[in-house]
């Protein structure tokens, strides 16, 4: 009896080394022959929710779209790096995206928004 132990406990060292041996090979493979092209992603920044004055209150600082990019994407990007970089590659500069947290759009003329993302 102790030598099918021997033997079950042997087949199953076994069976448990090769199972790890291949997990780890698509893994190896997919880094290895990974395609440096990432895709890219479509950015849009616009104010369909508040686009008129509300009663005694203020107007909308601005209507419709303001950015509309493609952005590729890389290893580091994340959707807070894509929207900085659509909304500063389309002549804004935002407030708060380093944060996490975009909070206010800015054009070059003076434009000056409040926005959440």
């Amino acid at each position: 009896m102790t030598n099918v132990k021997k033997f079950t406990a042997k087949v199953t060292a076994l069976l448990l080394a090769l199972s790890l041996a291949l997990l780890s090979v698509p893994q190896v493979s997919f880094t290895v022959f990974a395609d440096d092209d990432l895709g890219s992603v479509r950015v849009i920044v616009e104010n369909t929710t508040f686009t008129e004055a509300v009663s005694g209150g203020e107007a909308p600082a601005w209507k419709g779209t303001k950015v509309d990019k493609w952005v590729s994407l890389d290893k580091t990007s994340s959707a807070m790096t894509c929207i900085k970089d659509a909304i500063e590659s389309s002549g804004f500069t935002q407030l708060g995206a380093e944060d996490g947290y975009a909070q206010r759009l800015v054009y070059k003329r003076g434009f000056n928004s409040l926005y959440r993302c």
